[in-house]
């Protein structure tokens, strides 16, 4: 019996310094995983702290009471209300060697913009104008997970073409909106003299023609041609193709 109680006694005593090492073995990943967390946690709070000012910014530019803490949820109010002052792009600036606010938002004003005028939203550390990027990554769609080529952003009515273009000295996010109905040359009061019997006369097909629309950004020369091709397809019943290159 004797013998038997130690052989149980050294077993419990076997199965106990198992079960320590296995925790002491473990120790290191749960202090990475906390360690993590804890360095997840300060990035975090200091993105809200650069965040911070530019939401005031923001506020005061578009007379905003209330937005928002983080970029994913700021980007969709402010669409919404560059939206409702027809702005037709919303840009995103990156000056390196401009410190401490190397980033800028501005937005484009559709239609009664002849200089291309960009009034200036708000300015942005490096950390915050990351965030916004990461921002927009996270909600617009493309074929690769990176925010470069060609990406689309959707939202409720209204829709957003996302283009990235880098430069020796600075690099420029555009959210450029996509219309999600066409305006006819009765709205835009194209049918009117002395222009629309030039225009009716190039759009009929009866000779070879080439019509040029020129402006600053911001002009309307994409509302234009848009509602220009829309009545030779509606009203003209002609086969329309079109070959561009954003």
């Amino acid at each position: 019996m004797e013998a038997l109680d130690i052989a149980a006694s050294l077993a419990e005593i076997l199965a106990g310094l198992a079960i320590l090492g296995a925790a002491i073995k473990g120790w290191p990943v749960i202090t990475n995983m906390e360690r993590r967390l804890g360095e997840q946690r300060h990035s975090v709070q200091k993105l809200e702290k650069e965040i911070a000012p530019v939401r005031e910014q923001l506020k005061q530019a578009l007379n905003l009471s209330e937005l928002p803490d983080s970029p994913e949820e700021i980007l969709p109010v402010v669409l919404k209300a560059i939206d409702e002052r027809h702005g037709i792009d919303l840009i995103f600036e990156y000056f390196p060697s401009r410190s401490p606010t190397p980033g800028r938002i501005s937005y484009i004003s559709a239609g009664n913009n002849p200089e291309g005028r960009r009034p200036e939203l708000a300015t942005l550390s490096t950390e915050a104008y990351q965030g916004f990027i990461d921002a927009l990554l996270a909600l617009s769609e493309g074929t690769e997970d990176s925010i470069e080529g060609t990406r689309y952003l959707e939202l409720p009515n209204m829709r957003f073409l996302v283009t990235v273009t880098h430069s020796v000295s600075h690099t420029v996010a555009s959210l450029g909106s996509i219309p999600i109905k066409v305006l006819t040359v009765e709205q835009l009061e194209f049918d009117q003299e002395p222009f629309w019997p030039a225009l009716e006369n190039i759009l009929s097909g009866n000779r070879p023609s080439v019509l040029v629309t020129s402006g600053p950004v911001g002009s309307g020369k994409s509302t234009a041609a848009a509602a220009l091709l829309e009545y030779a397809a509606r009203d003209r019943g002609q086969y329309v193709v079109t070959v561009e290159y954003p």
